[in-house]
């Protein structure tokens, strides 16, 4: 069974709040049915059958935090953040854990054999979110870390 963290303060995130029940309890099936790498895979059939009503892509859509991918699956955009404290770019290979989830990662196209983001979107909407995913953003950071440090 996989067992997952959860944000005890969703109900009081704005963006949650503002939710019709339908989509509340759409958010709930798919974070605890997306895998390890928060690709999320819609079957409309068991959607209407689990949530009580009819969900359509929009409806999947219409939650800030996923998107489509171009091989039709859904991306929840944040969920490697939040699960396991790090960004994408900051995966290891060498952690079991993170093995399987960049694995994932690579077969969606999110990201590349290199580890390099594929997915613009992805990126985009996590930048969104005030995460720095790219090594270029990383680099930046450090710079102004190191700016930050500096004597006059």
């Amino acid at each position: 069974m996989v067992k997952r963290l959860f944000d005890t303060n969703i109900w009081q995130k704005e963006w949650f709040g503002e939710l019709p029940i339908k989509l509340k309890v759409l958010v709930f099936y798919i974070f605890g049915n997306c895998d390890c790498a928060g690709v999320f895979e819609a079957n409309y059939r068991n959607l209407k059958f689990y949530i009580g009503d009819k969900i359509s892509e929009e409806d999947i859509l219409n939650i800030k935090q996923i998107i489509k991918l171009p091989n039709g699956k859904f991306y929840l955009t944040d969920f490697i953040k939040f699960q396991y404290g790090v960004s994408i770019e900051e995966l290891n290979p060498k952690f079991s854990v993170h093995k399987g989830v960049i694995k994932i990662l690579e077969k969606n196209d999110i990201i590349g054999k290199d580890g390099q983001i594929l997915n613009f979107e992805t990126v985009t909407k996590e930048l969104d979110n005030g995460y720095n995913v790219t090594a270029q953003n990383k680099d930046k950071d450090k710079d102004k870390d190191k700016d930050k440090n500096k004597k006059p």
